[in-house]
């Protein structure tokens, strides 16, 4: 009887053993689609509002005839009607800087590398080349982001970045993605040749944020 029902008990163990090793297995498989579901619910209900700022560093490696980067600083500051933006780019033997204003009397952009300098105020311009700077919407951006690699999932862990909370994803072509648990955002990225990093504000924009650009050297 004794050994009739040690034979009982093993059978039972290892059919713990067989379930709890194929639950592990069926989560693992499923935690990616459990995460990413998690993340659309934040994105979807993420309300930025209409103040925010936001700075973007954004690196390109390019591999030619000789190696070469640009580098690209952008601090964004919008509210409702307001919007203005700095972006420097260095790299490709040119410097340039890009500013941005705009309200609800005008709008400008000056563009300048050193030898030219190109503007676009209130509609008129002195360049046949389309200038345009925007803010970006962190929401559609991160929800682009996220609906063009979620088919193509390696591995999800969790870690700090900048002091915020975030699912890390890895792809299966070795690209890395860090997006806020509790927003959804995506803040930082290595793609291919490229490396983004964001940092965000909400509610921080004042109108000491929003100088007017003197256009004297333009026009």
């Amino acid at each position: 009887m004794k050994e009739k029902n040690l034979k009982v008990g093993l059978i039972v163990v290892i059919v713990v053993l067989i379930l709890i090793i194929v639950g592990m297995l069926v989560y693992n498989v499923l935690k990616p689609n459990m995460i990413v579901s998690t993340i659309e619910k934040k994105q979807n209900a993420l309300n930025i509002g209409s103040n925010y700022s936001y700075t973007m560093t954004h690196t390109t490696y390019v591999e030619g005839d000789k190696y070469e980067c640009e580098l690209v600083m952008g601090q964004y500051y919008v509210d409702n009607d307001k919007f203005s933006a700095t972006i420097n780019t260095y790299g490709n033997n040119e410097n340039t800087t890009a500013i941005a204003y705009r309200d609800n009397t005008d709008d400008i952009i000056l563009y300048d590398n050193g030898e030219n300098k190109l503007y676009k105020i209130n509609g008129e311009s002195n360049t046949e080349v389309e200038m345009e700077i925007n803010p970006t919407d962190l929401k559609s951006f991160s929800q682009e982001i996220l609906s063009r690699i979620k088919n193509n999932i390696d591995n999800i862990v969790e870690e700090s970045k900048d002091d915020k909370d975030c699912y890390v994803i890895t792809t299966k072509d070795f690209n890395k993605y860090w997006i806020e648990k509790e927003t959804g955002i995506v803040i930082s990225y290595i793609e291919d040749n490229d490396s983004f990093d964001m940092k965000y504000s909400i509610g921080n924009v004042t109108d000491d944020n929003f100088v007017k650009p003197n256009t004297s050297e333009y026009l």
